[in-house]
């Protein structure tokens, strides 16, 4: 992750936790997203029943240009978002993700390790989220 967020790797990176959470609060230490990552939360594939639509999730896949074949890093705050969002991508046949199973938690613990806040990333951030993890 830390050469993603360098620059240095090309590698997707995909944050799972909502939009309010992926923007951070300036005020507060160590919040936001890890550099150069975009944030489709886990939430938002979820139907009026709770499950996984895998129609919102091809539609939200594309818009994200999550393709079988990169190698896209998926985390959160603590990985369980994370590892939904791999189960959900599975489903449409995106199954070569790679789960930072450390994830913020272990990213934030380390100052050295940068953090950014704000939109940058929010892909469709005009659409609200219509369900909640």
């Amino acid at each position: 992750m830390k050469r993603v967020a360098d620059g240095g790797d090309a590698t997707p990176a995909v944050c799972a936790l909502r939009r309010t959470e992926y923007s951070g609060d300036p005020g507060r230490p160590r919040s936001g997203h890890i550099p150069r990552t975009t944030n489709l939360p886990y939430a938002d594939l979820l139907g009026p029943d709770h499950t996984i639509d895998p129609v919102r999730t091809v539609r939200l896949a594309e818009e994200h240009g999550l393709r079988q074949g990169a190698g896209t890093v998926l985390y959160c705050g603590g990985a369980i978002n994370a590892a939904g969002l791999a189960l959900a991508l599975h489903e449409i046949g995106i199954d070569d993700v790679v789960l930072y199973d450390g994830s913020l938690s272990e990213w934030r613990a380390h100052p050295d390790l940068p953090l950014v806040t704000g939109p940058e990333g929010i892909v469709g951030r005009d659409t609200p989220p219509t369900h909640r993890a």
